[in-house]
């Protein structure tokens, strides 16, 4: 990571004569840069740039619900609270990288690795189908706003216990869907308060949804990356906290891959 506010995120955006020109939004004195180039990249001579992400700080409240999935924040320095966006990207040239003093990644080895996934992750993510968003991600997402602003300390718990909240995409396109929830823990054995705050966070969410809509499986299904099949990891996908989906049947543009 690295702090220079000479830096600035460019983009294009139609002027007053309707002519797309370049814009810029300076990147700002508190914001911190972390790298995302490959190694590779950064050595090879016919890559010109490296790329970059701007980094915030935030409230320790809104880290903790991001830690629970987010396709577009990653909390990579936890104790400090600071957010890379992932729609603010900078290309910094190569040969003025030395000018730059760089700071070490602030976690550890194992928060890189979940960095380096959820950068991937921009790109290959499934869209819900609408009607399961509706009937399902959205009231879930309500279910532990609920919980974070009637018990706090709970919805740390949850934040600090799972790595991900993954979901089976039911097999049918029409109510009622058969859905399973799985966690993916970051510890092995969970805490008192961690496993209560868990059975807390499933009981609002069963209250929530139209059973009538959605059959969620009467187990939620928790275990470590250890314990997770390749072939469980493929038949679910992450349940991202921002809800969206194409928005209507019709997908506009490329279609998505076939998964089957």
């Amino acid at each position: 990571m690295f702090v220079d506010p000479h830096l600035s995120f460019g983009f294009n955006a139609r002027n007053g004569d309707e002519v797309f020109a370049p814009q810029a939004r300076k990147v700002k004195p508190k914001e911190q840069m972390v790298v995302i180039s490959q190694d590779c990249d950064i050595l090879a001579a016919d890559e010109p740039f490296v790329e970059a992400l701007i980094c915030r700080q935030d409230k320790a409240s809104f880290c903790a619900k991001v830690e629970r999935n987010s396709a577009r924040f990653f909390v990579v320095d936890p104790p400090n609270c600071w957010l890379a966006v992932a729609y603010h990207r900078v290309q910094i040239a190569k040969s003025d990288l030395l000018a730059l003093t760089p700071k070490p990644w602030p976690a550890d080895t194992k928060r890189l690795e979940r960095f380096v996934r959820w950068l991937a992750r921009r790109y290959d993510r499934p869209a819900i189908p609408d009607q399961l968003v509706k009937a399902f991600q959205v009231p879930l997402a309500q279910a532990l706003e609920v919980l974070d602003s009637a018990s706090p300390t709970a919805g740390l718990a949850i934040s600090r216990a799972t790595t991900e909240w993954r979901v089976t995409l039911p097999s049918t396109e029409q109510p009622p869907f058969h859905v399973q929830l799985l966690l993916l823990l970051s510890v092995h054995t969970l805490s008192a308060e961690e496993a209560n705050a868990i059975a807390l966070a499933e009981e609002r969410i069963r209250a929530t949804i139209d059973p009538d809509v959605v059959r969620l499986h009467p187990i939620v299904r928790m275990v470590t990356e250890e314990e997770l099949s390749l072939k469980e990891y493929r038949a679910t996908c992450l349940l991202f906290l921002e809800p969206l989906t194409y928005r209507g049947e019709e997908v506009v543009g490329a279609p998505p891959l076939d998964r089957a």
